[in-house]
């Protein structure tokens, strides 16, 4: 990722939109591996250019990445999706939606407004943190989980699976989706953890049994 980190998604960081050939997806998929850093970078850049402000006054209302259970030591995250939002003086709400799948070839941004008085807000911004109070990045929350029993349920099911990793409001929900067919999975153990202290808050999983454990 490092030439992209390097030019281009600096440049889109800055407000310019560089002049380059398209990468395929067997590019994205193969030769260039995505870490935290890099879809922020780009999610930023997307949002600085929509809405021709930075994030700093804006909370982080959403956050997800999702990654593979055979990538996550190397950290090549596959999807992020963000949403930024922010009250307005004149009592209206603004949001940005930013998706990014490296799989589908996919980036988008959708700008929303709301009207308190029409259309009431579908998240909390009370309970939300702006970037610079998460203090636990999502890598971090990984590395948390599989010290406490992440990594114990991931070889419960030989890996195969995938990880969501979700922001909801003050906590990070590590959810392992076990691989039951090519196209169906199902939830097989989750961990919330403070996005600010790093205390794992809950477990929530299964055994090789089928025995269900909560904390």
């Amino acid at each position: 990722m490092e030439e992209l980190r390097s030019g281009k998604l600096d440049g889109l960081a800055n407000g310019i939109i560089p002049e380059y050939e398209p990468l395929s997806p067997e590019e994205l998929r193969n030769d260039i591996y995505w870490n935290y850093d890099d879809f922020f970078l780009l999610a930023q850049g997307m949002h600085e250019l929509a809405w021709g402000e930075t994030i700093d006054n804006w909370s982080v209302v959403n956050l997800r990445y999702k990654i593979d259970c055979e990538q996550i030591e190397s950290g090549n995250f596959q999807e992020f999706f963000i949403r930024f939002s922010r009250k307005t003086p004149s009592e209206f709400y603004l949001s940005s939606v930013i998706f990014i799948n490296l799989n589908s070839n996919e980036i988008r941004i959708i700008k929303q407004v709301y009207y308190l008085s029409t259309h009431p807000l579908p998240f909390d911004l009370n309970k939300s943190l702006t970037i610079n109070q998460i203090c636990i990045k999502p890598f971090e929350a990984v590395l948390i989980s599989d010290e406490d029993v992440g990594e114990k349920i991931r070889n419960d099911i030989n890996n195969k699976c995938y990880l969501e990793v979700d922001l909801f409001g003050r906590q990070w929900v590590l959810t392992t989706m076990k691989q039951e067919s090519s196209n169906s999975f199902s939830s097989y153990g989750q961990l919330q953890i403070s996005a600010q202290s790093g205390e794992v808050l809950k477990r929530d999983y299964f055994n090789k049994q089928d025995n269900y454990y909560q904390e």
